[in-house]
């Protein structure tokens, strides 16, 4: 019976790109999109058992869980609407969409990597990603610009 769950969400998840080439999005941008998906559930797989193993079944919550759902969902929204907004004014932002899944599906594969390393090891280990750190800058110098034009 497993299998056949298993080959039923196979198939639903080709419904991604299918769809998105469906409704006008290049094939790459398409693909891409459904390669970061399988990633990040593979990254949230990885991270549910290499939690088991370090701190205990009982170290797996469901706000835990719901939080880190949630925010890979949002981050899996951010190429997707570079290409939406793309298509809705007019310009080719496709370089820009392939661009950024490339950086994100590189931040999630070395996620996965560092969580089979700390299942590996029984231990965490610090791990440094590079998208985070660069997104976490941009923010801070968005938010001291904001500081800066502040009108009273």
């Amino acid at each position: 019976m497993e299998n056949c769950i298993t080959v039923i969400w196979i198939k639903n998840w080709l419904y991604i790109p299918a769809f998105l080439i469906a409704v006008g999005f290049p094939a790459q941008t398409a693909w891409g999109i459904t390669a970061l998906t399988i990633l990040m559930i593979i990254d949230v797989s990885t991270g549910i058992i290499a939690s088991i193993k370090i701190d205990g079944a009982k170290s797996i919550t469901s706000r835990k869980l719901t939080a880190g759902v949630v925010a890979k969902s949002l981050i899996l929204l951010i190429p997707f609407l570079f290409a939406v907004v793309g298509k809705g004014i007019g310009l080719n932002m496709d370089i820009y969409s392939r661009g950024f899944l490339s950086m994100l599906i590189l931040a999630e594969f070395y996620s996965v990597a560092g969580n089979i390393n700390s299942f590996r090891c029984g231990k965490r280990l610090p791990e440094i990603d590079v998208v985070s750190a660069i997104l976490g800058k941009v923010r801070n110098i968005i938010l001291r610009v904001l500081e800066k034009t502040k009108i009273d």
